[in-house]
Parts: structure tokens; sequence; C-alpha cells
């Protein structure tokens, strides 16, 4: 019988969140969480019209640096994050120029959570 490392045998053996594979519930989970918060941006520009404050919505996508969240066998969560981050605040930035934008991070780095509370609260998000 070989042996192998904890490491070696989540990998070989297969761990739940790395051979998760895609299904109905997931998809429609991931669509909700892309239009949900897009509709309440609309509903809020369409309050703030009258108002001088802008929106401000805090995009944060998680992860980043040292911690690649869940591996994937060709994939990093924290680098789908935040290519699918940065896409959502270009749709939003192309939807509703008055929305203003704030992302905890924009490249690969990690950002502490107490730093992304911050950041949102400073904002008034």
């Amino acid at each position: 019988m070989q042996r192998y490392s904890t490491r070696e045998a989540s990998i070989r053996i297969g761990h739940p969140s790395m051979n998760s594979k895609p299904t109905i519930l997931g998809f429609i989970l991931l669509i909700l969480i892309i239009l949900l918060p897009a509709s309440n941006i609309h509903a809020q520009s369409k309050k703030q019209k009258g108002k001088e404050k802008p929106f401000t919505l805090v995009i944060d996508p998680g992860h980043g640096g040292v911690d690649p969240g869940a591996l994937g066998r060709s994939a990093k969560e924290k680098d789908i994050n935040l290519k699918v981050s940065k896409l959502f605040g270009e749709k939003v930035k192309k939807a509703f120029p008055e929305v203003k934008i704030i992302y905890t991070r924009t490249t690969d780095v990690q950002v502490p959570l107490i730093k992304r509370a911050t950041t949102a609260n400073n904002a008034n998000a």
C-alpha cells in the first residue's frame, strides 16, 4: 500500500471542493449573485437622482495573495474572483455611470478582512 501526504491524498482522492462539478443549482446561484446586486443598484440609482450623494458600491473579490481559495485543476478561486469582480464592475459602470465603484483589491494581493470591512464602511457603501 502506497502512502501519501495529507495534501497528496486530498488531491489524489479528491477533496469535495476540488472536484465539484457545476450543477443547475450552482448555475442559478451564480446568476442570482450577479443579477440581484445589479437590480438593487438600479433601484438605488433611481431613488438618488434628486440627491447629491452618489450610490457607492464596494466590490470585494475575496482571497488573493497567499490565500488561493479553492484550488481547481486549472484555476484558483482567487483568480476567477478577481476577473469576475472586474467584469462586474465594468458592467455596472457602463449601465450606471453615476455609481461610484470601489474595489478592495484590483491585483493579486492579500487584503486583511478588517481592511475589507473598513473600506466599505469608510465609503458608506
